[in-house]
């Protein structure tokens, strides 16, 4: 199995640890106190970390810092919104910015249940785009 393979095959799984230990507890803990909805999310942690590690280990033999982060990002995005469709049901009106640059801020800032004046705008200074996070 390549290496490239084997690291997008474990960040994917990764990140799907990772987005519950960060946004589930909002909808499945709510209702408890926090110190509860942050000890469930490290332990969820843990298996992200179990996973992420190698998977970075095994990347960089083959791909750059850069590269790794990169496919990251497009991983998370990749993940997190069917995870909000699905799993929190936040319907989204508009896709994250166009802009490379921007896409990996942006993420998926404009929710339904968003407003735009939550946002502050942010300067790419090397292409003069403006983006809403």
């Amino acid at each position: 199995m390549s290496r490239i393979f084997t690291t997008v095959s474990l960040l994917c799984v990764s990140n799907v640890f990772m987005t519950f230990a960060w946004y589930g507890h909002l909808r499945n803990m709510s209702h408890r106190p926090w110190i509860i909805a942050a000890l469930a999310s490290w332990g969820i942690a843990l298996f992200e970390y179990l996973l992420q590690v190698p998977a970075n280990r095994i990347g960089h033999t083959a791909l750059s810092l850069g590269q790794l982060k990169i496919i990251q990002e497009v991983i998370t995005l990749t993940i997190f919104i069917p995870f909000s469709l699905l799993f929190s049901r936040v319907l989204f009106t508009g896709l994250p910015g166009k802009h490379p640059q921007c896409s990996a801020e942006c993420k998926a800032a404009h929710c339904r249940d968003s407003r735009p004046e939550d946002y502050g705008a942010r300067f790419d200074p090397h292409n003069s785009i403006h983006c809403r996070y």
